[in-house]
C-alpha cells in the first residue's frame, strides 16, 4: 500500500507526518509508514482546474509513485 499525500510549500504546518505524527505509535505502526511508502505529491498543481488539471494530477501521482 503507499501512501500519497498534498502538502504546501509556503507552509511549514503542511507536512503533519514529519511532526506530530512522527511520533504517533498508531501511525508508526502502519505497514505503509514502516516501509516508508508516505509520499509527499509536487506542490502546485491546481486541482479544480478541469480535466488538464487532472492530467497533471495523475501524472504527478504516478510518478511519485514509481519512485
Amino acid at each position: 500500500m503507499q501512501f500519497a499525500y498534498i502538502g504546501n510549500d509556503g507552509d511549514k504546518g503542511s507536512n503533519p507526518f514529519a511532526g506530530a505524527l512522527k511520533k504517533d505509535k498508531v501511525w508508526t505502526s502502519l505497514p505503509f509508514v514502516k516501509k516508508g511508502n508516505v509520499h509527499r505529491l509536487p506542490d502546485g498543481i491546481w486541482m479544480f482546474g478541469g480535466p488538464e488539471s487532472m492530467n497533471r494530477y495523475v501524472d504527478s501521482v504516478v510518478d511519485t509513485l514509481k519512485k
